[in-house]
């Protein structure tokens, strides 16, 4: 349950926050399931239930960045597992009784909470802070009155021993009872009272902690309704890339003068030409020709303007995952692909990774048909296969998912000041690094080489200025898109932007919001933003591969023209930075 004042705003469907109950018998084993939540409430004792690939997604997907929250009951809940002993930012021990005083109650008032600043959604990301919105009435935590019989009632708890980057963000007197922790880019918060028991269960405030614990923006809190609309997809600007040139759209102004110059054949110059004749019956043989000969016309214009070879490129854009203490590493990718076919033929698709599924790409939430013909997708216990259906001279956008394990291609580590970046047996056009909002080019990186930044000297620019003007760039391409007739050089962006378009692309939640209070510019899938981690102060790094795939492309059909490319996006904790808490937390 919610607190009370996000009544209004649960009746606005893509914004209402939303809680919902996993039976552990039910819980997904694929961690692309899990990428719609935000955060996720795990008790101790149900956690033994859950079975090893359970685990192993859940694992997952908080490396991705989620944030899950484990509520401990009994110390031998964890102590015996393993893989809670891994994800849980503290040691456990006994077991004791504390009188709760007033330490929860200033929690709630306090400025932040352990999770991410903004919720977001699985198809439409709402980035409240980034908004232009009017301030809200009041802080919503502001007015809560203290509970007087819980600030005297007694709760167990067992004994939290906090990890060296582990944030201790509830205590009651010296005794931990809230501690958060990262694992991988996510973050894992350890609770060492249950909070299904009494005296918490019959707390007056208890929603408003989970709300405190999950970060849930302020504005969901209130009673002021809102609702969010529009967005370009993000999706749209990797088609703008990689989206073949053989097609090219009609400006507006030849259509006109065609259209003007056929009626003029067919009216006056007809009437004008028969009359001079002296045989006007000739109309019903000269009236078909007309309309004959501009269709032959219009058909040899579109043949010219959108025939071609058949030509398949994708770009994949690929998180390593680190996965928390381990050593072990994850590769989250994403794979823009966009076909062109000279006829109307259906193609394959096929994924052999472990987890793997396809989509459409999604291009804008308002006016625009977001279908890529007909497609035909069938998952399977290992991947996918599908099929799908492309029209003559037309092309389609595609999205794979996926995720599989394989060893970090790239590796790095912050010691003594100084960033080291391994390559393990890759070669890399180009490595840049993102830090203290600046990108510095580290420039090229050879297989088995390494690469030393100190975040001084080198060539930088400001990350802010650079995403100012391709946010710019990309609305452009984005609108041109939409449109049946233009100039189609300025829907594309060039081969030799690619690298600094994927990285701005990767920072589209700090692209300048619109003007409207609730007008949305941009949407884009969960995790592939990476402005929450650059807001906690992880260091980003960005390695470009063109002519490479990290995993084998989704096409099973040949092609006579395309491209291929990936760039790899690594986030590694700054030892400057505050390892839990992200510190425009609300």
């Amino acid at each position: 349950a919610f607190p009370d004042g996000t009544k209004d705003n649960r009746t606005v469907s893509d914004i209402r926050p939303l809680t919902v109950r996993f039976d552990p018998g039910l819980f997904p084993d694929n961690p692309l399931a899990l990428e719609g939540l935000n955060g996720l409430y795990l008790n101790s004792r149900r956690a033994l239930e859950l079975k090893e690939p359970q685990v192993i997604a859940l694992q997952s997907w908080v490396a991705n960045g989620g944030h899950v929250i484990v509520a401990i009951e009994n110390p031998t809940d964890v102590n015996a597992t393993p893989w809670m002993q891994e994800l849980l930012p503290a040691k456990v021990g006994g077991v004791a009784s504390l009188r709760t005083t007033d330490a929860f109650h200033k929690f709630l008032r306090s400025a932040r909470g352990p999770g991410r600043t903004t919720l977001e959604y699985g198809s439409q990301p709402v980035l409240l802070h980034s908004r232009s919105t009017q301030p809200t009435e009041s802080d919503p935590y502001a007015e809560l009155a203290p509970d007087p019989d819980f600030a005297r009632s007694e709760i167990s708890a067992v004994g939290l021993i906090p990890a060296e980057t582990a944030e201790t963000f509830l205590t009651v007197g010296t005794t931990p009872l809230g501690v958060s922790g990262r694992y991988g880019r996510g973050l894992v918060t350890a609770l060492a009272f249950n909070p299904e028991q009494e005296p918490f269960k019959s707390w007056k405030q208890r929603p408003w902690f989970f709300a405190r614990l999950a970060s849930v923006p302020n504005e969901l809190l209130t009673n002021s309704r809102m609702n969010i609309w529009g967005g370009h997809g993000i999706d749209t600007v990797f088609g703008a890339m990689i989206e073949t040139r053989q097609i090219r759209k009609l400006p507006v102004g030849v259509l006109l003068l065609l259209l003007v110059v056929y009626l003029v054949v067919i009216g006056p110059f007809d009437q004008w030409w028969l009359k001079k004749i002296n045989r006007p019956m000739l109309t019903w043989i000269t009236f078909p020709s007309y309309v004959a000969l501009f269709s032959l016309l219009i058909y040899f214009i579109g043949f010219k303007l959108r025939s071609g070879q058949s030509e398949y490129s994708e770009l994949q854009v690929v998180d390593i995952l680190p996965r928390g203490k381990s050593s072990d590493a994850a590769l989250r990718g994403r794979s823009y692909a966009n076909l062109y076919s000279p006829a109307n033929n259906t193609y394959q698709f096929k994924s052999e990774l472990p987890f793997a599924t396809l989509r459409g790409e999604f291009r804008s939430s308002i006016g625009v048909r977001n279908e890529s013909g007909r497609l035909d997708l069938m998952l399977g216990s290992i991947g996918f296969e599908a099929r799908t259906y492309v029209p003559v001279w037309t092309a389609q956008g595609y999205v794979g998912d996926w995720q599989t394990e394989t060893e970090a291609p790239l590796k790095g580590a912050w010691e003594g000041g100084r960033l080291t970046l391994k390559s393990v047996d890759h070669k890399f056009a180009n490595v840049w690094v993102v830090h203290e909002g600046r990108l510095f080019d580290l420039g090229p990186l050879g297989a088995g080489g390494e690469v030393h930044f100190t975040g001084l000297g080198g060539s930088s620019e400001s990350l802010p200025d650079l995403l100012n003007s391709w946010s710019v760039r990309f609305k452009a391409v984005a609108s041109g898109r939409e449109n049946t007739f233009g100039d189609s050089s300025k829907e594309h962006i060039e081969e030799s932007a690619w690298a600094k378009a994927v990285i701005a692309a990767s920072f589209c939640g700090q692209f300048p919001p619109q003007s409207g209070e609730s007008q949305r510019e941009w949407m884009w899938a969960l995790g592939f933003d990476l402005t929450p981690n650059q807001a906690r102060g992880d260091t980003l790094v960005m390695a470009w591969q063109p002519d490479e795939t990290a995993v084998p492309r989704m096409n099973k059909f040949t092609a006579l023209r395309g491209s291929k490319s990936v760039m790899y996006r690594l986030a590694l904790p700054n030892p400057n930075s505050n390892p839990a808490f992200n510190p425009a937390g609300q």
